[in-house]
């Protein structure tokens, strides 16, 4: 057992020096309780980078969906139709690639990643009641209570920080290829956008081929579709045969019913 510093007991020499390796490992807790915090908070920031890599993705898959969908597919320009093709294929690649790590990155795929944390204020302090019973049963001082719990602690620090540096440094490597990847897909995002423009410029635009005629022509060529003559309603139908039972007396028609005239008429 680590006797106590303020005993007075021992001389000045050792107090002294007893002393200075408590601080010591006061300072060597201190220093890894601030790695194991320091690993927790570059998780969320981790996690927090991936926001302007999945804003870029997708930004670029909506570029890339607008370009492949109206661009011309001309039969008189097979060479810029190779060329926007296959930098699509090769922008929507390079995407596959960047989005693949993006997730590797945040989430693992398939397993997640498995952090080490230290164990719950609840679980602590229960270690310590036991810890506290042990000592007391072999005359322990709360020293010695405080210094097994501090390096019990320390050790689980220890360990935490190790497996969750691993951790963090597989992610970080994701993340920076899934960057990586995404740089190239702007680049060849820009390329694409330059053949979508030349394309753009050269398709014929139907709208300034069409001629546009004046009545009197539209008339001499047989008139359009459009400007056909509006056929006049059908008149009204005749009125239906009145059906009469033999032997019996004939109905008289009903007169016409006229419309009531007011005092002023």
């Amino acid at each position: 057992m680590n006797p106590e510093v303020g005993s007075s007991n021992l001389p000045r020499a050792t107090i002294i020096i007893l002393r200075k390796i408590n601080n010591y490992r006061m300072n060597l807790f201190e220093f890894f309780k601030e790695l194991y915090f320091k690993e927790n908070d570059r998780k969320l920031e981790l996690q927090n980078a991936l926001n302007i890599p999945i804003i870029t993705v997708t930004a670029i898959v909506s570029i890339l969906f607008y370009f492949v969908t109206t661009f011309s597919y001309g039969k008189d320009s097979y060479c810029l139709n190779a060329i926007f093709v296959i930098l699509s294929i090769g922008t929507a690649l390079v995407l596959l690639f960047s989005i693949i790590h993006i997730t590797r990155s945040y989430t693992g795929i398939w397993t997640g990643y498995d952090y080490s944390y230290v164990a719950g204020a609840k679980k602590l302090q229960d270690w310590y009641g036991d810890l506290m019973q042990y000592y007391n049963e072999r005359n322990g001082t709360i020293s010695d209570i405080n210094e097994a719990f501090k390096q019990g602690v320390l050790n689980k620090f220890t360990e935490s920080i190790d497996k969750n540096r691993l951790i963090n440094d597989l992610k970080f490597k994701y993340l920076f290829r899934a960057k990586q990847g995404l740089v190239i897909a702007v680049y060849l995002t820009m390329a694409t956008s330059i053949v979508y423009l030349s394309n753009f410029f050269q398709a014929p635009n139907e709208s300034h081929n069409s001629e546009i005629m004046t009545p009197e022509e539209d008339q001499q060529n047989g008139g359009s579709q459009d400007s056909k003559p509006v056929e006049p309603p059908p008149p009204p139908p005749p009125p239906p045969n009145e059906i009469q039972t033999e032997g019996a007396e004939p109905v008289a028609p009903r007169p016409t019913p006229q419309p009531e005239r007011t005092k002023e008429d």
